[in-house]
């Protein structure tokens, strides 16, 4: 895994997923954007799926409000 495989964004969302741990998508709309929206959460969601499939982060869907950590170490990637 490299830098190369994902954007900028997603770069946002990965160092969120790192500081915060275990965030949900309201959590990390309000870190990136200092706001919440239906349409940032949803591009969040959808950033999220993205790295999901990249192998970067993993959902727990075990509760109501779903919740992502980092499948690899910041000091390994950044």
């Amino acid at each position: 895994m490299s830098l190369d495989e994902i954007s900028d964004t997603e770069m946002e969302i990965m160092l969120v997923v790192w500081e915060k741990k275990n965030p949900s998508v309201r959590d990390i709309v309000q870190a990136v954007y200092s706001q919440h929206s239906q349409s940032l959460h949803t591009t969040v969601k959808s950033l999220l799926e993205r790295l999901n499939k990249k192998g970067f982060v993993e959902c727990d869907r075990s509760d109501h409000v779903h919740r992502f950590r980092a499948l690899i170490e910041r000091e390994t990637f950044v």
